[in-house]
């Protein structure tokens, strides 16, 4: 089995466990997040949040450079447009 599939089944078993969702919401999420740096091709992720028009509140934030204004900038163009920014669609999902 490859490195990338066993780090699939590992992050598959480890979000589809009950204990994950007895956790707080922000635990939660921040495992999620850590699990994808951890076990994914991600340096960095990060979880956004329109809070009110034209304001983007960063929820979670796991690796290198989660919060930088380039990824801002891209969650705002994705909650805005519903699809990643063109120069970065390789780098955002």
């Amino acid at each position: 089995m490859s490195r990338g599939a066993a780090n699939l089944l590992v992050f598959v078993r480890a979000v589809s466990a009950p204990d994950l969702a007895q956790l707080p919401p922000e635990s939660a999420i921040a495992y999620v997040l850590d699990l994808l740096v951890e076990l994914g091709p991600a340096e960095g992720v990060s979880l956004w949040r329109a809070s009110a028009p034209g304001r983007l509140e960063c929820l979670a934030g796991a690796g290198e450079a989660a919060t930088t204004r380039r990824l801002r900038g891209a969650a705002r163009e994705l909650i805005e447009s519903g699809r990643p920014p063109a120069r970065i669609a390789s780098h955002v999902r």
